[in-house]
């Protein structure tokens, strides 16, 4: 999951959705300290699923809702926005 260089408009904006590894871990860091979290095995289990997803861009950016799903993923009150059903079984 690192930089890449060809840059595509977020779905919720129009800025480029280009972010690091370290952008990312620092925004999970801030999440958990602030935020409810779900355990570390739900967490993995989520982020699987938006890993296997074809909305998933740049291996970091969803495309239904322009979110970071390493973030999204963390959140316990956060469900996947899939149009054809959550795919955090």
């Amino acid at each position: 999951m690192g930089t890449r260089s060809e840059a595509r408009p977020c779905k919720g904006c129009e800025r480029d959705i280009t972010v690091t590894d370290q952008q990312i871990s620092r925004m999970v860091d801030r999440m958990r300290l602030n935020f409810e979290c779900v355990n570390e095995e739900n967490y993995r289990v989520r982020l699987s699923a938006c890993q296997s997803c074809s909305s998933l861009m740049e291996g970091h950016t969803c495309a239904v809702c322009g979110c970071i799903v390493q973030v999204r993923a963390l959140l316990a009150d956060q469900d996947c926005p899939n149009a054809q059903g959550s795919r955090w079984a």
